[in-house]
């Protein structure tokens, strides 16, 4: 990104002085050297031109690249091209002894030295432009970034208000209502349980603060979720399958949870053709969670900021930074795949 604004900007910059230098250099020479053809101060202005953005690209080196002695050497034979360059080609119109260490063309070297010096002072200058252009661009980018996060941040905030105005209220009651029903409607009280303990770990989650769970209590909460969207619908084709063990693996509270629930929402999972996949899989150092599942086009068009990923990636990189990968993609003929994987250490 940074190329691509030096480059923009230095383009912009130049397409603008370059042709007012020359406008003013024929002006001047008009009245100071009326000898001099404007062929030959076009020929001038080309090897200045060239000379510029060569000192251009070698400061850009040294300060942004961090290329300092490659660009000595840059330096150095970019002067002498330039003086040897100017002294064969313009050869009609500068008068030079032949003799190597004459005084004409030891006042010469130093001219071209000082003359070089010059065209430096003026690359410095369009790069100290540049830095700062480019400073304030990136400074920008970052408040509208901070400024995003803290929308999204109050969004989430006033999601979880919402949908959190007694939680505890909720799950006195639906304690009561369980020991009511046990004996009459044992299958009812079932669901009861699964909901009652799926609260239970989700508030316990949130009050906490916690960034990091025990894997096998994700995994619990995950099946009691499953058993009740299992229990809604009398045809619900999920393969849930889970590889391996371990007692110490974390993750983050409700992830798991979120992307199944994502998949329930906008996915089918009533046709026998099409189950719902879901993989875990368990290693030594790691974990692989993966959803498949087929897009139901009729509820792609459900209001969704797309608030449950976003929360999900920005949990995992307080969480786990440079430890996990995340994805979520649709795949070919209406699937659509999410896959999490976490490195343990």
């Amino acid at each position: 990104m940074l190329t691509k604004i030096f480059l923009q900007e230095s383009i912009r910059v130049q397409l603008i002085c370059w042709p007012l230098y020359m406008l003013l250099m024929l002006l001047i020479n008009s009245k100071v050297h009326p000898e001099t053809g404007w062929l030959s101060q076009l020929l001038a202005w080309l090897i200045l031109l060239v000379v510029f953005n060569g000192c251009l690209a070698i400061l850009y080196v040294v300060f942004l690249k961090k290329m300092v002695w490659k660009s000595i050497v840059l330096i150095i034979i970019l002067y002498v091209v330039l003086t040897e360059g100017v002294h064969y080609m313009g050869r009609g119109w500068i008068e030079l002894k032949e003799e190597l260490f004459s005084t004409k063309r030891e006042q010469y070297y130093w001219t071209m030295f000082a003359n070089y010096i010059g065209v430096w002072i003026m690359a410095g200058g369009l790069l100290f432009h540049i830095k700062s252009r480019v400073n304030d661009r990136l400074r920008r980018e970052q408040e509208l970034l901070r400024y995003e996060k803290e929308i999204e941040a109050k969004e989430m905030e006033f999601a979880l208000r919402t949908v959190q105005l007694s939680p505890y209220f909720l799950f006195n009651v639906l304690s009561g209502m369980r020991s009511r029903t046990q004996t009459v409607l044992p299958e009812v009280a079932k669901d009861m349980d699964s909901l009652a303990d799926l609260m239970k770990y989700t508030l316990s989650a949130s009050e906490e603060g916690k960034k990091k769970v025990l894997l096998y209590k994700e995994v619990e909460a995950l099946e009691c979720y499953i058993a009740l969207e299992r229990s809604r619908f009398e045809n619900t084709y999920i393969d849930y399958t889970v590889q391996g063990m371990s007692l110490s693996h974390k993750i983050v509270p409700v992830s798991l949870i979120t992307l199944v629930e994502n998949a329930f929402k906008y996915g089918v999972y009533t046709d026998a053709q099409y189950p719902m996949e879901i993989r875990l899989l368990i290693t030594d150092d790691m974990l692989l969670f993966e959803c498949t599942n087929k897009i139901d086009r009729a509820k792609v068009g459900l209001s969704s900021l797309g608030t449950g990923h976003k929360n999900l990636r920005s949990r995992l990189e307080i969480a786990f930074p440079g430890r996990y990968h995340f994805e979520a993609l649709e795949m070919a003929d209406d699937w659509y795949y999410t896959g999490l994987r976490i490195d343990q250490g």
